[in-house]
């Protein structure tokens, strides 16, 4: 092994290990998706030290401990893959339906055993002994296989993340920091790390190997990070259903008329906060049944619709309000930052507020 690749390996073993100590805390165990993440920080830990154990030399007196880790690698993919599904939604739970994922590791488990772990010692030692341990089922069928394995997981969680931010924008009316944006870091460098254990797998370079180790030590900081910083933004909103192409009602459009008055009668748009759960509290009704009027009715998500009536009062305030600076408009109008308000206005208007400002002949 590489000076280089020795050191990431110690190191990511070593961080492994720490941060399942401190997500194993009652406090941070909590949280099934934290619970799913421990579970993967210990099988990258087990990982680590499988390739430890065999740089080492140490697999010729110790044969039956080594394949170990390779089996526990398989869990890699769908361990990812079921802690981003359950920060995505914290009601996710894992039972027999949810079994699938893990057949890859059992057909393993099950090859292993077949091949190497019911040998003797001595049939085993002398598999490391003569090389005979690196055929081309071992060194090249079954990498590829789990790299298309891994590959399906990664696009099944970048869907379920692609549905999540559709969905956010259907509960919030201010949606930065709302959309999981750290998940995009986790998904990239999973992306990486496939693409780089294919390169490995068909090479062999000690310098692609190097990158893998770096990729993998990446991937468990981004995680963990991400778990121990995670927004619960989701827990007072339900998935709201998808409605369009249906015809709007009589009921809606009134529904849709009494959220309109509402929000901009009460001013509620001013809130940064807002959610559709909130507004339908004020209003008496169900979520999902606002949530179906503003889609069907408007034909936006409720981030736009509060957004509307939020550029709509900025719209006044740049007209009426020389001493306002746009910054000021934009907080009084429920904006959290200056550029989100300059993207919302030219999105709605197609001119940014100081473009606006200008055209009324009052200066930015």
């Amino acid at each position: 092994m590489a000076e280089a690749s020795w050191i990431l390996t110690w190191a990511t073993l070593i961080q492994a290990i720490l941060f399942a100590a401190l997500l194993a805390h009652p406090r941070q165990s909590a949280s099934f998706a934290n619970r799913i993440l421990l579970a993967l920080l210990l099988v990258f830990a087990i990982e680590k030290s499988d390739q430890v154990f065999l740089a080492s030399g140490a697999v010729l007196n110790h044969p039956q401990f080594a394949m170990i880790g390779n089996l526990f690698g398989a869990l890699i993919a769908p361990l990812t893959y079921f802690h981003i599904r359950a920060r995505i939604d914290p009601g996710t739970r894992l039972g027999w339906r949810q079994a699938w994922a893990f057949l890859p590791f059992a057909a393993l488990v099950l090859y292993a055993i077949a091949t190497y772990h019911r040998l003797d010692l001595a049939a085993q030692r002398a598999l490391f002994e003569t090389a005979a341990i690196l055929n081309p089922v071992n060194t090249l069928i079954i990498p590829l296989a789990g790299d298309a394995v891994s590959l399906s997981f990664l696009g099944a969680a970048i869907w379920a993340l692609i549905q999540h931010d559709k969905r956010a924008r259907n509960w919030f009316s201010t949606i930065e920091n709302r959309t999981l944006s750290g998940l995009r870091t986790v998904l990239a460098l999973m992306a990486g790390i496939i693409a780089i254990h294919f390169l490995w797998t068909l090479t062999g370079s000690s310098g692609i190997g190097v990158a893998l180790n770096l990729g993998h030590l990446l991937l468990i900081n981004a995680l963990t990070i991400g778990a121990l910083t995670a927004q619960a933004d989701t827990a007072e909103a339900a998935v709201a259903a998808n409605t369009t192409g249906r015809s709007p009602t009589d009921e809606q459009a009134a529904v849709l008329a009494r959220a309109d008055a509402l929000l901009r009668e009460d001013r509620l748009y001013q809130d940064p906060d807002l959610t559709v759960a909130r507004l339908a509290r004020r209003l008496g009704l169900p979520q999902r049944q606002l949530s179906e009027a503003i889609n069907q009715c408007a034909g936006v998500n409720f981030h736009t619709f509060v957004n509307t009536a939020r550029i709509d009062a900025a719209k006044a305030a740049l007209r009426h309000g020389p001493s306002q600076t746009v910054l000021d408009i934009a907080f009084a109008n429920g904006f959290n930052s200056k550029s989100t308000f300059n993207e919302a206005f030219r999105k709605l208007t197609g001119q940014t507020p100081s473009q606006f400002r200008a055209q009324d002949g009052i200066d930015a």
